[in-house]
């Protein structure tokens, strides 16, 4: 079988994103209730006080885990656990909502953040679908003891004005749904100054980084996640558990808001079975570092961080999501897949401002789900997405 490319990108710059339909809940969707993971060898930078330089001026008080691994993940649903073998990708750098260096007083336990990204899975049990690259939203505390009150001094620089796009599929015996997210994202990377970057195959060039924020960086620390919260967008009609799925033949299209995001979806369900379905052990991620899912050394994507904090933007729009390297795909087969987030060489990434359109790059915004893996990395110029 032909290996499996993630279904996402950086589609474009905008001076403006007009969300027009109403905010509604998602009618089917897996809500995240729990569960944990561990980011190793994590980079950390935290805001002095969250000012904003540069154009668009504003403030964003969040921290950004702009490197590191994602291990021992698991998730819990409100239909039950997501199976071991499941693949999560983070598509955006981690982001701390509480996260200057006063609000942290030196320590990142118990502040709260947000991952976006993409997670594959199959149903329980063998007569359910194969879910690949849906788009999804982890809302975190951290678990443990981190102290970051000792960093060195590092400068983020910011691009503002990208759309993350994700894409995510689900095969069924009797039918198909396809779901994707929208968001707009901000670009940063952290250095001397700014360099031209290559953001999933968007070249983005060292003038793009308009803006900036002064702050310290915590190198090679542990970052323990307990998720709190969190959705999972999967397309109507399909379940964790296939006797909970409710499938009748026809067509079942919609879109609507979340959050910052704008979700669209659509299933197709007939009446008998067309679909031969492979073993989900079967499926390869393609991926050219093995685990390494974002931002890795072999490539020249950035990284990405959702907008979530910048009351700058001028935009609009509070879509912005974290989006990291295109190409890499995690190949291993279990929910411990993790993400680099960030690099610690300078590569930029997507960070996003506080709900305001006008934050650049790939920045994901505090509502969806951004994909695990490697976030970032730390030999090459790439640029980081920061929802």
């Amino acid at each position: 079988m032909a290996p499996l490319n993630n279904r996402y990108t950086l589609i474009g710059l905008t001076t403006g994103i007009a969300l027009s339909f109403v905010a509604a809940p998602s009618p089917a969707q897996l809500d995240v209730t729990g569960g944990s993971a561990t980011i190793n060898d994590a980079d950390v930078f935290v805001p002095t006080d969250g000012t904003i330089t540069g154009t668009p001026a504003g403030t964003d008080n969040r921290a950004v885990i702009r490197n590191g691994e994602f291990d021992a993940v698991t998730i819990e649903t409100n239909q039950g656990n997501i199976p071991t073998s499941a693949v999560f990708r983070a598509n955006t750098l981690p982001t701390i909502d509480n996260g200057t260096a006063p609000a942290l007083g030196g320590d990142l336990q118990n502040a709260t953040g947000q991952v976006l990204g993409t997670l594959s899975f199959p149903s329980i049990g063998p007569q359910g679908a194969i879910f690949l690259n849906i788009p999804t939203t982890l809302n975190f505390t951290v678990a443990n003891s981190v102290d970051v009150s000792a960093g060195a001094a590092i400068t983020e620089f910011r691009a503002v004005g990208f759309i993350l796009q994700e894409t995510g599929f689900v095969a069924g015996a009797q039918g198909v749904g396809v779901v994707q997210r929208e968001t707009p994202v901000t670009l940063v990377q952290y250095g001397a100054a700014p360099a031209d970057q290559t953001v999933l195959g968007t070249d983005v060039a060292a003038a793009a980084y308009t803006a900036q924020r002064v702050g310290t960086e915590t190198q090679n620390v542990q970052v323990d996640l307990s998720f709190d919260s969190g959705t999972i967008f999967t397309p109507p009609g399909f379940a964790l558990n296939p006797a909970d799925a409710t499938q009748t033949p026809g067509i079942d299209f919609g879109q609507f808001n979340d959050g910052q995001s704008q979700i669209t979806y659509f299933s197709i369900f007939t009446d008998v079975a067309l679909i031969d379905l492979p073993d989900f052990d079967d499926i390869i991620f393609e991926d050219e570092n093995g685990d390494v899912v974002d931002g890795d050394g072999d490539d020249d994507d950035g990284d990405v961080i959702a907008d979530g904090g910048d009351s700058s933007d001028s935009d609009g729009d509070d879509s912005d999501s974290d989006s990291d390297d295109d190409d890499d795909d995690d190949d291993d087969d279990d929910d411990d897949d993790g993400g680099s987030t960030g690099d610690s060489s300078g590569d930029g990434g997507v960070v996003g401002g506080s709900g305001s359109g006008s934050d650049g790059g790939v920045v994901g915004d505090g509502s969806d789900g951004s994909d695990g893996g490697v976030v970032g990395d730390g030999t090459d110029d790439d640029g980081d997405v920061v929802a």
